[in-house]
């Protein structure tokens, strides 16, 4: 009976001891700590402001088209280092964007090696009335269209702060597609911006062989068509490319290069999606003429570029 008693005290203690045991490994050690000091995220995602190839885009950087990475930080660190910290490079943005729903390009005023800094404000550009909104191409543009005693426009520092860093300049700029010293290479040196419906996209583009241009344009006619205009626009600046379809729309890789050419009396502008190209081609007095070259390309659609 002793011999009985003595077991079942011994697996009473057993099971006390297995409890206290399992107890102790269900508690947090940190939960303590992390209840009195949260862990605020250095970064928060905005719309398109994700670390990585989603928070990629479009800026000019005096007159060029450059691509940018960038990211948000937190409330508490933009709070933070507003408070602290007045050495800032400068990202231009303007929301409402241009005439006809088109998008206006950031523009910042650094790149590296020119007084780069990966802080960034982000400064609101207010175009003020009687003044129809436009595309600026450099911060040097902009402070003059902010300045005088009837200002253009109006700059209004946020307090949104980014990490921001230029990733690459947009090849296919300024040399024209046919220039072998541009960007008709394949891979992401062939990449470039071009338009869809007035929506900036990244294509990947690569000429062929001239032989088999002369092939494929005598036995081919299902082409799409990419449209340019290698002179550029007033000032030096590029005109982005147009493109007539993407995937999902009448999408081909075999691409046909048409040159717009502006006729006299007209300025050359940028131009954002293939009807609005065809309706300044046609009329009594047309705006420009298209030009079709013996240029083909194998061209895919690689991205949507995320506009703020």
């Amino acid at each position: 009976m002793k011999r009985v008693s003595f077991l079942l005290a011994g697996s009473a203690i057993m099971l006390v001891l297995i409890f206290l045991v399992l107890s102790s490994c269900s508690k947090n050690p940190y939960s303590s700590n992390e209840a009195q000091n949260p862990i605020t995220p250095l970064f928060k995602p905005a719309v398109g402001n994700l670390n990585g190839s989603a928070g990629n885009m479009p800026a000019y950087y005096d007159s060029t088209l450059f691509t940018i990475n960038f990211m948000e930080l937190s409330s508490q660190a933009e709070k933070s280092i507003l408070a602290h910290n007045n050495n800032f490079n400068i990202i231009y943005q303007s929301d409402p964007g241009l005439p006809g729903g088109k998008p206006f390009i950031s523009v910042i005023d650094a790149i590296p090696g020119d007084g780069f800094n990966p802080l960034w404000r982000e400064v609101q550009i207010q175009f003020n009335q009687g003044f129809t909104p436009r595309q600026l191409f450099s911060d040097d543009e902009i402070l003059a269209a902010a300045a005088g005693t009837n200002p253009e426009i109006t700059l209004l520092p946020t307090d949104e702060v980014y990490r921001c860093s230029v990733v690459g300049q947009k090849p296919g700029n300024l040399p024209p597609l046919s220039d072998p010293s541009g960007p008709n290479m394949n891979g992401s040196g062939g990449d470039m911006p071009a338009y869809y419906d007035s929506v900036l996209f990244t294509i990947n583009f690569k000429e062929f062989p001239s032989q088999a241009e002369k092939s494929i344009l005598a036995h081919n006619k299902g082409f799409n068509i990419i449209y340019q205009s290698d002179p550029g626009l007033p000032g030096g600046n590029p005109f982005i490319s147009v493109i007539d379809a993407i995937p999902g729309d009448g999408f081909n890789p075999l691409w046909r290069e048409v040159q717009i050419r502006f006729n006299e009396g007209f300025t050359p502008r940028q131009l954002f999606s293939d009807d609005e190209i065809l309706a300044a081609s046609k009329g009594t007095n047309p705006e420009i003429i298209l030009l079709p070259t013996d240029e083909v390309y194998r061209c895919s659609v690689v991205g949507k570029k995320g506009l703020h």
